[in-house]
């Protein structure tokens, strides 16, 4: 019986496979990968033709099999794997500090950010641009691909010393897996690649910029903090602009900005930078777009100095981890650099998920390193959930850090390393006005609704119908299936309950309904006692206060602020390795269906009662259950 080699080689390199070749490591391959690299993304766009002729002209080029690494609900477990691997990526890249720390080349990165800022971001990047596009791939296709006897050998970045191989061969001691030294030309050819994108990056924005020769007085802030979009500036906890109230802080004392990423996500929904600076000017806000502010000549100065030294290192150090890093940081400091160099302001607020049309913020500490520079206090600001310890939510770096409460603090640890001081706050998206709502409305549905049977509220969450390792989630289609079927069993079960599905978007009640393992068990309900809801995100203050049960999937908001609220509250998953935080609270998390029927029954006799504004149980997710997080953070940033 013919044997394969199997291969994973997350971004596809045709280098790599020659040498495999070369080497004769196997008659025959099977690579499994990620990514095509930018030239093979290319070739597909000129010729035209599908990823999947590419892949078939290769495997006869080559005489290998080229697989693609499958996500989503086609992997068994893809949920627990998919967050496993990102809480031990955290334990990776924390081993890799003491080498990143002593790395020469981060000697350069000290000068443009400090030292702390420096290895923070270094620590940030590389566990969201390297560990997680290697590593992920890597434990996905060996438990997807590989029999317990089969070897796997891995071809990762030229760049990683032995240490990292040695810690991810003891984090993965019951793999068996051969990871693949490529030629010393490979390491050279990187660095080289790696120190023409910085050069080409400073060259780029130098050039592309305005030039300020003579030194002027910079406008002065109160506050700085990114641009988000149009729909985010309602003075809400889930908005840019919930830091300014008209009292402590007026519009006037902030400084909106727009960075060249941003500007570029919101052009693609039809908006132009001249109308969002003019709609914001039109409302009273300060916005100011990175990309027309100017550097100036004296730091122009100092930067070629910079750059020479680092040139000076091309010839003395080989290709590293933090080298691989700087082009990534790179980018960031000179887009924000700019900021720092036009204007005076106090305090600098980063929001590490903002809500809208956005990405991810990667660069914390970039944004604290120039603030400290400048004279400025850096401030972060919890925005969410946080499911367990993943690197997303680890390494970032801030003055002061505004938490939620000290369960939080407790799952990221370590991670919080680079934090200097931690202020407790909150929940920030259960607003005073939200509490308020709730209390006004608290009397009228307890009357209207006590001789009316018990409604129970099913909330799910975003649905991930084609995750990638970039792109995609642990919230895939087969997870909130799983959730939903539960749910209706229960409906099955208790006719003579009324449940009510919000889901996260209205259009995801048409992805349900075409689910025949769910269809199948509601058309056999024997009462109309379950409905669909095809409300907006933030819409279902309403229906979750005339609800006597809620029951969301894991871990999605209105769970937490329906049990905070004093509602019984049920949280339903099936990962193992999430929800830390809440798994400590008493009858509040059901991982399987007999679970899920237990703290059910529980809930059922806890309804028709007032609400019970404060709950002790969760008293360590938020110390105060008041809805005044966003007025505390306001009072400290005033």
């Amino acid at each position: 019986m013919k044997t394969h080699k199997k291969v994973c080689n997350p971004v596809l390199s045709i280098s790599a496979i020659l040498f495999l070749r070369i080497m004769n490591y196997s008659d025959s391959f099977i690579v499994y990968y990620e990514m095509l690299p930018r030239y093979l993304n290319g070739v597909i766009k000129i010729l035209r033709i599908p990823k999947t002729s590419l892949e078939n002209i290769l495997s006869l080029i080559f005489a290998i099999k080229i697989v693609r690494i499958q996500h989503g609900d086609s992997v068994s477990d893809y949920s627990d794997i998919r967050i496993g691997s990102y809480a031990e990526m955290v334990e990776i890249s924390e081993q890799l500090i003491p080498y990143i720390e002593s790395d020469k080349w981060k000697e350069t990165l000290n000068q443009v950010l400090q030292e702390e800022s420096a290895t923070a971001a270094l620590v940030k990047f590389y566990s969201r641009f390297h560990l997680h596009l290697y590593y992920f791939p890597l434990v996905l296709s060996y438990k997807q691909y590989c029999m317990p006897d089969d070897k796997m050998i891995a071809i990762c970045p030229s760049s990683w010393p032995k240490v990292v191989f040695d810690i991810i061969n003891n984090k993965l001691g019951y793999y068996n897996i051969e990871f693949l030294k490529l030629p010393a030309i490979i390491n050279l050819f990187d660095k080289i690649k790696n120190i023409v994108k910085i050069l080409f990056t400073s060259t780029k924005y130098i050039f592309t910029s305005p030039i300020k020769l003579k030194k002027t007085k910079k406008v002065e802030y109160k506050l700085i903090t990114e641009y988000i979009d149009p729909l985010r500036f309602q003075k809400s906890t889930f908005d840019a602009n919930f830091c300014v109230d008209d009292d402590l802080i007026q519009s006037k004392d902030v400084l909106f900005y727009l960075t060249d990423r941003q500007l570029k996500v919101l052009n693609t929904h039809g908006y132009s930078k001249k109308q969002l600076i003019k709609q914001s000017k039109d409302n009273n806000y300060n916005l100011v777009a990175l990309k027309d502010l100017p550097f100036t000549a004296s730091f122009i100065k100092n930067h070629l100095k910079v750059l020479f030294r680092l040139l000076l290192k091309t010839f003395k150090y080989r290709n590293s981890i933090t080298l691989d890093m700087m082009p990534y940081i790179w980018y960031e400091y000179m887009m924000h650099v700019r900021l720092f160099l036009n204007f005076k302001v106090d305090k600098s607020l980063h929001i590490q998920i903002p809500n809208g049309r956005s990405d991810w913020r990667w660069n914390s500490a970039i944004i604290t390193g120039l603030s400290r520079q400048f004279n400025t206090i850096s401030y972060g600001c919890q925005t969410r959930v946080l499911d367990t310890r993943q690197y997303e939510h680890c390494f970032e770096c801030y003055d002061i850090w505004f938490s939620w409460g000290t369960a939080w603090n407790k799952l990221l640890g370590s991670g919080q390393k680079y934090i200097h001081r931690t202020i407790e706050t909150g929940i920030l998206f259960l607003d005073k006005e939200l509490i308020s709502f709730y209390k006004e409305k608290e009397n009228e549905y307890f009357q209207k609704e006590k001789e009316k049977p018990l409604k129970v509220i099913l909330f799910s969450t975003d649905i991930d119908l084609e995750p990638t390792v970039f792109g995609g989630s642990f919230y895939t289609k087969g997870y909130t299936m799983d959730f939903l079927i539960s749910c209706i069993k229960l409906a099955k079960n208790y006719p003579k309950v009324q449940f009510v599905l919000k889901s996260k978007d209205p259009e995801h009640v048409d992805i349900i309904k075409k689910d025949e393992r769910f269809m199948s068990i509601f058309r056999q309900l024997t009462t109309n006692n379950f409905e669909f809801l095809k409300l907006e995100r933030c819409n279902y203050m309403d229906i979750l206060m005339e609800s006597d049960i809620a029951i969301s999937i894991g871990f999605t908001s209105p769970g937490l602020e329906a049990k905070i609220l004093g509602k019984p509250s049920i949280y339903y998953s099936q990962i193992k390795n999430a929800g830390q935080v809440f798994k400590s609270i008493p009858y509040f998390v059901a991982e399987s269906q007999n679970e899920l029927n237990i703290l059910f029954n529980k809930a059922l006799k806890k309804t028709r009662k007032r609400l019970n504004h404060f709950e002790l149980d969760v008293q360590e997710l938020d110390p105060y259950q008041d809805g005044e997080a966003r007025n505390r953070i306001i009072k400290i940033l005033s």
